[in-house]
């Protein structure tokens, strides 16, 4: 019976590849005698992406056990997602070909997430001085971090080659992309959706052969899909903390011109292009802020269940908060008619109007800042009936 299947993507790894070959037979053997009684097997399933130099033929010369499986170069989370398809183990795990990871530590990966239900076993190596190169190191770290922001939960190797995960878990992997940025898209889309997830420390050596990850432009996409997955399922996270920069960048705008008014109760005609680059930020925060809110119930609405979420971010979708904001409108726009009554009374009456420009720009902010008020609580009202009559529902 195969009980765990071992996927290796390769592509030119003439100079590493036959010392891994030679860690997955004594590993494929210990396993086999380890439960004997039980009958359970290691099948080892080797993708060759596409190699333009000595690997194919190293890989049929080999006389160990295993499955060769050959296809057009399309990237390291395409030859993955192959070998997955072709897996037959219960559980599936995966490691580069570069001789850098330690086939060994399959063994605690795998009677760890037996025993505990664990959905991912992550190899993590930066837990223990490694050969990792210290730019990698440091970039690992960042997005560890980056990711921590987005989704409120801790994975210290992001990017590790060395998996373990339970086969009813593959088909959700089908989605990923194709090239380096897999294995980060993976931990990115297993914290939100709530998977099992636990990491072992592992001994990491400096790997056999160039390696083919390009810190600039790898790191790039690691964090595009750290963003664009978190974005599916907290978008407030992402847009809320631009809209609030935004909203900040505004205000700041405005502060030399308000001190100057509270001496001299007169707002200088220099500092119209000043308030109008505040007001377009003002309004572009808000439309951010507004998007981040709608959705993320938008989102809570299509996974149908409750999403991680800090005290603030319940507050702001919460009906106590949502349920008022049309009194904060109406406050609003009270503030506009009256910091311009007389302007308008005025151009009702002769056409003109001799009020200080100041006041008509102070007034569409707040008017502007109600209407985004008013279209929140009606959009997040609209989301929660949709959640209440085709989720909620009995």
């Amino acid at each position: 019976m195969i009980e765990l299947s071992i996927v290796i993507p390769i592509y030119n790894e003439e100079d590493g590849v036959l010392p891994v070959l030679d860690e997955l037979e004594t590993f494929r053997q210990q396993f086999a005698d380890r439960y004997k009684a039980e009958q359970r097997e290691v099948e080892i399933v080797l993708v060759d992406d596409g190699s333009t130099d000595q690997t194919a033929s190293l890989l049929e010369r080999n006389p160990f056990p295993k499955r060769i499986i050959t296809q057009p170069n399309q990237g390291y989370g395409a030859a993955l997602k192959t070998g997955f398809r072709v897996a037959r183990g219960r559980w599936v795990g995966f490691l580069d070909a570069d001789g850098t990871y330690p086939v060994d530590a399959f063994f605690s990966m795998y009677e760890d997430a037996k025993s505990n239900g664990i959905d991912l076993m992550i190899g993590s190596r930066l837990d223990q001085p490694s050969g990792m190169p210290g730019v990698r190191n440091l970039g690992n770290r960042s997005f560890a971090a980056l990711l921590g922001v987005t989704s409120g939960s801790t994975v210290t190797d992001i990017a590790s080659g060395m998996r373990l995960l339970r086969r009813e878990r593959v088909p959700d992997v089908a989605m990923l992309p194709d090239g380096l940025d897999f294995t980060p898209a993976m931990t990115t889309w297993a914290l939100h959706d709530e998977w099992t997830i636990k990491e072992i420390p592992i001994a990491y050596r400096e790997r056999i052969g160039d390696s083919k990850l390009n810190v600039v432009r790898d790191g790039l996409r690691f964090t595009y899909d750290i963003l664009s997955i978190s974005s599916l399922y907290n978008p407030l996270k992402l847009f809320g903390v631009a809209g609030v920069a935004l909203l900040l960048a505004g205000l700041a705008l405005t502060m030399g011109p308000l001190l100057h008014y509270a001496q001299v109760r007169e707002v200088p005609d220099t500092s119209i292009y000043r308030l109008l680059t505040a007001l377009v930020l003002w309004v572009i925060g808000l439309q951010s802020v507004v998007c981040g809110i709608v959705g993320t119930s938008f989102a809570r609405l299509l996974h149908r269940k409750s999403l991680r979420a800090t005290g603030i971010e319940r507050s702001l979708l919460s009906p106590g908060v949502t349920g008022r904001l049309h009194w904060g409108a109406a406050l609003l726009i009270g503030g506009a008619f009256v910091l311009n009554a007389q302007g308008v009374s005025e151009y009702l009456t002769n056409g003109t109007v001799s009020e200080h420009w100041s006041r008509l720009l102070a007034g569409v902010v707040l008017v502007l800042t109600a209407v985004h008020l008013v279209l929140y609580q009606i959009l997040v009202a609209y989301l929660g009936a949709l959640e209440r009559r085709f989720v909620n529902r009995p």
